[in-house]
């Protein structure tokens, strides 16, 4: 505040300059309180990937089929999702208002209590409670709500069984689900980058359970052209950014794969394979109907998964009862996930 400086006599200057400090402390407070949706990346990509989901010419028809069934929890965060989208495409603000009071408590709890919690411990080891990283790349969705795994009902049948982990990154999920005593997680991941990390992360940890696969799974033995754009790299091309490069990689269905390695005890399988889901659930076809394991299924990258997986699998008649896990945080409609676990 120059003008006090010029306008003021010395001796009220520093009482003033005080006064305007604190003032502006309390409204910086007021700011970082007042948690508002900033990210144009989402933006990007809803435009790209979703538009206006309410003005296409069968959503309700659509938005029916992707209700039925569900608890009241999943059909509200459905609904708030597809609210968010339609609010943050619909306004050229670069900051929205978006988030109820309850939830900006929540992501500030959340906020403190995660960041706060990740300790760098040399420069090639980060903690995150007793999870330990080759990177500091420790995403909530993964660490802190962790898949939802939490809610299943069924999750002790998991114990002494096969997980599958379709889209396996650098091994952060796979971490994750080692809390659960499987015996054992193949885990899938095509990126050479990727499984460098991951490699390091199962040593950190001492994970003797885990099997990266350098294969993408989908609906037929072959090879294709993958984007590689970190968390985003995927056959699909969905990312509102431009991917560093493209590789050829293998790929694979589940099912020929259970067979020739002769799995019969898959108990739990997640996806997360950046739009190529369906792709996915083509090629898994007998090993879900034969196994009926419990799933989850990433169904946020576009509008056909959003609207389609769960009719799809339904369609199949195995008995699945389905809910929907959405983690609060800054990405207002990413990381859906879709949970089902057969009766």
């Amino acid at each position: 505040m120059s003008f006090i400086k010029y306008f003021f006599p010395s001796k009220f200057r520093q009482k003033l300059q005080s006064a305007f400090n604190k003032i502006n402390f309390i409204y910086t407070k007021a700011q970082q309180d007042n948690i508002l949706w900033c990210n144009e990346p989402e933006r990007q990509f809803i435009i790209r990937n979703f538009g206006d989901v309410t003005e296409l010419p069968d959503f309700i028809d659509r938005f029916k089929r992707l209700i039925n069934g569900l608890d009241e929890d999943s059909v509200a965060t459905l609904i708030k999702v597809i609210s968010y989208q339609k609010r943050i495409i619909s306004s050229n603000e670069k900051e929205i208002d978006l988030f109820s009071e309850n939830e900006k408590k929540q992501l500030k709890i959340i906020n403190d209590e995660f960041e706060h919690e990740i300790i760098k411990l040399k420069d090639d080891i980060y903690a995150y409670k007793n999870y330990l990283l080759p990177i500091n790349h420790f995403e909530k969705s993964v660490f802190y709500y962790k898949h939802g795994i939490d809610g299943l009902k069924h999750k002790e049948h998991v114990n002494n069984s096969s997980i599958i982990d379709v889209g396996g990154f650098i091994g952060d999920s796979a971490l994750v689900f080692s809390s659960l005593h499987p015996r054992q997680i193949i885990s899938f991941e095509p990126i050479p980058d990727n499984r460098t990390v991951f490699e390091k992360t199962i040593k950190l940890n001492d994970l003797s359970n885990v099997t990266i696969v350098n294969k993408a799974l989908g609906d037929q033995d072959g090879k294709m052209t993958m984007n590689v754009l970190g968390s985003e790299s995927s056959i699909c091309n969905i990312s509102s950014s431009t991917c560093d490069q493209k590789i050829e990689i293998e790929v694979t269905t589940l099912d020929n794969y259970v067979k020739i390695n002769n799995i019969t005890d898959v108990s739990m399988i997640k996806v997360d394979i950046e739009g190529a889901e369906q792709l996915f659930l083509e090629g898994a076809k007998q090993t879900i109907c034969q196994q009926k394991p419990i799933l989850l299924i990433s169904i946020y990258h576009k509008a056909d998964d959003f609207f389609n997986i769960k009719p799809l699998i339904e369609s199949w008649n195995l008995g699945y009862s389905f809910k929907i896990h959405k983690p609060l945080f800054e990405n207002a409609t990413s990381e859906v996930l879709l949970i089902g676990e057969a009766s």
